[in-house]
């Protein structure tokens, strides 16, 4: 038990899991810089309190925050005979964030929310979320997955994925802050590429769309070359997508139509395929068949694969899929949903009746061909009608009405995006080489929900959404990749998504400037910190097996433009 180190509004406390030891830091000194200095020109700790008292093996926290709000817990310095949810205490999530206290609802009732905070220097970002979503959250070594603490993807709703409040404390005296003693948090530091590090990693993550692809065909060649070269060094190797229109069937063909080597090799020995007994084992074509449907599902992830994965284990049985092309339904096929209502048929075109105007007598003649939809399943659409809009609104306001929420899940909560560029000859000059814009699946969804009314949110299922991250480390033989974030690198083309995936699941992380982010948004937001801040930033992947003074000419042309490096 120490003090004299401020840590905001409640004491911290962190379980040393390997060796048992129960550390509490209870200094709430500097909880609140704007305390009434009119009886003590001194008070920083406002009205927060917390009472900390040590009674044989236990430890019992509770008091009172700035906004008056109650908290408290209580824990074993065992932590097996520890109870849910007060044994989140002390154990961290895998953005870094600590479980620093359980909040007691004003008006009493269960316990479901906890109060997490990240320290930086004598800064702290704390935040609230719900108990069931920190579970999903814990890094492994905390007990992620296991007793108590392992969480159903039934139980998982809207509310679970809610953003409670988070605001910032800082806890310095500003004459004394010594800036030596500031700690990174993830993706912050030196941008600049460092090969030797980034070799290190046993696990290499790729957005495929803004990573791979290249028009510029002999750097597209080298990208390849720089991918197969990591799996023939016995690295595993996965490729990711946002894009709903893509079944993992689909991205998987599409990879190795770019020469990728998609062999049994891009999965490191501990994810060795299993050997599976074909119905005759003279049957090679079907054992192959076999061996590459598992090395697929192991290397390749879509937003519709996990979108479908979660509804598949929320227990929805009959959705409602709305999306453009095949993508979306071959994933709800795969995933052995036979019973299903989509907006296009088999060959991936809209169906007529999507495409009427919308009217009473339209919205319930889709509706009387399938009232028992339980889900809704929205993937990006090129010709969303406002029928389709309504249809699926109707669907949420009617279950509602009888008491049954049905969860609406979206493929990616973008809201907007961005389809090309104009032309250097656009007929129009000032809007020569403007971004061409579009809706976004998120926005689609959005709409959706705003139509059937405010209480209605809907699940992200893609990057950087909690439930994309429990997909990619959930165990192999519960459909999941398995993935140590630990010794992962992510390589990215998305500030807001790749990177920001990275930094919340605590792996490395490179920017390449061949997609989404272009050399010119990096100029505008390369002094970016905290959760789009990659750790390394290069031109392409073309370029990371360059010489160190061909990688340096290159940094410094990033230096020379952005002026991040002065």
């Amino acid at each position: 038990l120490t003090g004299h180190q401020p840590h905001g509004q409640t004491p911290t406390v962190v379980r040393h899991l390997d060796t048992g030891l129960l550390a509490i830091t209870a200094d709430t000194s500097r909880s609140d810089g704007m305390g009434s200095k009119v009886f003590n020109p001194n008070n920083n700790r406002g009205l927060a309190i917390s009472i900390v008292r040590i009674q044989g093996p236990y430890l019992h926290v509770e008091g009172e925050l700035n906004d008056g709000s109650k908290h408290g817990y209580t824990l074993h310095v065992d932590p097996e005979k520890d109870e849910y949810p007060d044994m989140l205490v002390g154990r961290q999530l895998v953005d870094q964030y600590w479980v620093k206290t359980v909040l007691t609802p004003k008006l009493g009732g269960k316990r479901e929310k906890v109060s997490v905070a990240l320290g930086q220097g004598f800064g702290v970002t704390v935040s609230e979320m719900r108990v069931d979503r920190a579970c999903l959250k814990l890094k492994k070594s905390y007990g992620w997955g296991s007793g108590q603490l392992a969480v159903m993807l039934s139980d998982i709703d809207r509310d679970t994925m809610l953003v409670g409040a988070s605001f910032s404390e800082s806890c310095e005296d500003a004459d004394e802050l010594d800036h030596s003693l500031l700690q990174l948090i993830p993706g912050k530091g030196s941008p600049l590429f460092d090969r030797e590090e980034f070799m290190k990693a046993s696990t290499y993550i790729f957005s495929f769309n803004g990573v791979i692809k290249s028009s510029d065909l002999d750097k597209q060649k080298r990208i390849v070359e720089n991918i197969n070269s990591l799996i023939s060094k016995k690295k595993r190797v996965v490729f990711v997508t946002n894009d709903s229109n893509f079944s993992s069937g689909q991205l998987w063909e599409r990879i190795k139509s770019f020469g990728i080597k998609c062999t049994e090799e891009m999965q490191s020995p501990k994810f060795k395929l299993p050997a599976r007994a074909a119905p005759n084992p003279s049957d090679t074509a079907t054992t192959s068949a076999l061996a590459e449907v598992t090395l697929r599902t192991r290397s390749v992830v879509t937003a519709a694969h996990v979108s479908v994965w979660f509804l598949h284990n929320h227990g929805v049985r009959k959705p409602l899929c709305i999306c453009y092309g095949s993508g979306l339904v071959r994933e709800l096929e795969g995933a052995g949903f036979t019973d299903y209502l989509a907006t296009v048929d088999e060959a991936g075109n809209v169906k007529p009746e999507f495409l009427l105007p919308v009217s009473k007598e339209n919205i319930e003649a889709i509706i009387a061909k399938a009232p028992d939809i339980d889900g809704i399943l929205v993937g990006w659409h090129h010709q969303l009608s406002a029928l389709t809009i309504a249809v699926a609104a109707t669907y949420l306001r009617w279950n509602q009405e009888r008491g049954k929420n049905i969860p609406i899940v979206t493929c990616s909560k973008d809201i907007g995006g961005v389809m090309g560029y104009t032309s250097d000859h656009f007929e129009h000059a000032p809007f020569r080489n403007k971004q061409v814009r579009t809706i976004g699946n998120g926005g689609m969804a959005e709409a959706i929900c705003r139509t059937a009314g405010e209480s209605f949110t809907a699940i992200d299922c893609g990057k950087p959404s909690d439930i994309f991250v429990t997909h990619l480390r959930w165990p192999l033989e519960e459909g999941g990749l398995e993935i140590d974030f630990e010794h992962t690198v992510f390589v990215g083309d998305s500030m807001d998504t790749d990177i920001v995936l990275a930094n919340k699941t605590g792996m490395k992380s490179l920017l390449v400037l061949t997609g989404t982010t272009t050399l010119d948004e990096w100029r505008l937001r390369s002094k970016e910190q905290g959760p789009s801040a990659p750790t390394w930033v290069i031109d392409s992947f073309a370029s990371v097996q360059e010489e160190p003074s061909v990688i340096n000419k290159i940094m410094s042309k990033l230096h020379h433009i952005s002026g991040r490096f002065a």
